[in-house]
């Protein structure tokens, strides 16, 4: 007994072990933001401005004449239900077991004794329920931005890109187990006693459901399971990769009788989508080819942001992201017909964000809330509306301690405690935060000039 069905399942949801695997709400690898909690909108920070708000090259701190920021790198994993540790504890020996306990059955001459088989397969079954149903999600990005901010006239290059992968084992064959381990059971009865191996004719091979029996040699009867199963078991991968280059530019202006910095980011967005989903029979690593499963895109999008300097340290921002809504299909390619056929669709819509802020010689405040909800992308689930807040202590212009919170309102697991640390002597910085909980662990790094 070769192969069976256990053996196929545990094989497809462990392919998922070296696949990293998914959430792209309004989230930033920058590490001054992901320290305090994610918030950004009204921080006065040209080093960040195009990812944030294009507005604030132009009520950025006038020390700063310009900025290079390279490279910003994060990454960020979303383990609800500790598939990890699952995989992590996973027992081995369960899957050696089986398959010693099938080929000794195989190659023994006691038919009736099955115990060891069907105790087998029930191990195997239950070890295989501890990793399904468990999605998993990781982020990843890193970008570049040269600013030069100013009142009358700032302007920023940023090139960012940013990968995200979910993945979940859905195991679905319990009752083929349960029905498999039954005609193991019933398999004693096909003979008269244990020191006769003969089959019983009338035990005919119709009356199983997953057990072939030969009985052309009723004195050497064969006995496999039916390797020919379909299972209902599944694998799906579903990845989103997003590349931006864009031009900020921004000023000052009055309006209403109210000096306002307005700004705005055109952009190319780059975007390939990929969804892959198989039956655990079929999932074979082998012969897999991505290219089947991936569909690449290119549009222009844009930000708009305004921000206001109330004084006493007091700043105000507001910011709509990615304005034109586009939607980009997942796309399964047929590699034997080239016909394709559409598996979803991710949509990429217009993002809202408000924000306050007050700084002064020592230390900044802020606050961002989300104005839009943002839909989940991949197989986790969940969508998310946040509110970031977070402070900074600044230590002689040389070192700054940072801390944050974010809430998600939507959903509460998504909530994260940050902090972080800064260094910036000579107009030289590094820049380092992490955020997490019991279910999510982010880390950023950054690397720069200002002056």
């Amino acid at each position: 007994m070769k192969q069976n069905l256990l053996t196929v399942a545990v094989g497809s949801a462990l392919m998922l072990t070296t696949t990293t695997l998914l959430a792209v709400p309004f989230n930033s690898f920058d590490p001054k933001s992901m320290a305090m909690g994610g918030a950004g909108v009204a921080v006065a920070n040209p080093a960040t401005a195009p990812f944030f708000n294009p507005a604030l090259l132009s009520i950025a701190d006038t020390k700063d004449d310009f900025a290079i920021e390279l490279p910003i790198l994060g990454v960020r994993i979303y383990d609800p239900d500790d598939f990890v540790d699952a995989v992590d504890n996973f027992d081995q020996n369960a899957f050696d077991n089986l398959d010693a306990a099938i080929n000794a059955y195989e190659t023994g001459t006691d038919f009736r004794n099955v115990t060891p088989v069907t105790s087998a397969i029930t191990a195997m079954d239950q070890e295989v329920q501890t990793i399904s149903d468990k999605p998993m999600e990781f982020e990843a990005g890193g970008g570049m931005v040269v600013g030069i901010p100013g009142e009358s006239f700032g302007m920023a290059l940023s090139i960012s890109g940013s990968v995200n992968f979910s993945g979940i084992f859905e195991y679905k064959d319990s009752a083929k187990v349960s029905d498999l381990t039954a005609d193991m059971n019933a398999l004693p009865n096909c003979f008269p006693t244990p020191a006769d191996p003969v089959f019983t004719a009338s035990c005919l091979q119709s009356g199983f459901n997953y057990v072939d029996v030969n009985i052309a040699n009723p004195t050497a009867p064969v006995i496999t399971f039916d390797t020919n199963t379909n299972l209902d078991s599944k694998v799906r991968v579903v990845g989103v990769a997003m590349a931006e280059v864009g031009l900020t530019f921004s000023r000052e202006m009055s309006l209403f009788g109210t000096e306002v910095a307005v700004g705005i980011t055109p952009k190319m967005v780059a975007v390939t989508v990929f969804d892959y989903t198989a039956d655990a029979d079929e999932a074979d690593t082998d012969d897999f080819d991505g290219d089947n499963y991936t569909a690449e895109y290119s549009d222009f999008n844009m930000d708009i942001g305004v921000a206001r300097d109330h004084g006493n340290g007091w700043r105000s921002g507001f910011v709509i992201k990615n304005i034109i809504g586009q939607d980009y299909d997942a796309i399964y390619t047929d590699p034997a017909t080239g016909a394709e056929t559409v598996t979803g669709t991710v949509s990429l819509k217009p993002q809202a964000r408000a924000g306050v802020s007050h700084t002064n010689d020592w230390s900044t405040i802020a606050l961002d809330v989300d104005l839009t909800k943002n839909d989940p992308l991949g197989v986790v689930g969940n969508a998310s509306q946040y509110v970031a807040l977070g402070v900074e202590l600044n230590v002689f212009d040389i070192t700054q301690l940072r801390l944050g919170y974010r809430a998600d309102t939507v959903n509460s697991d998504r909530s994260v405690v940050s902090a972080g640390i800064g260094f910036s002597p000579f107009g030289v910085h590094f820049d380092l935060a992490v955020a997490g909980n019991e279910n999510e662990v982010g880390a950023a790094f950054q690397f720069g000039f200002r002056f």
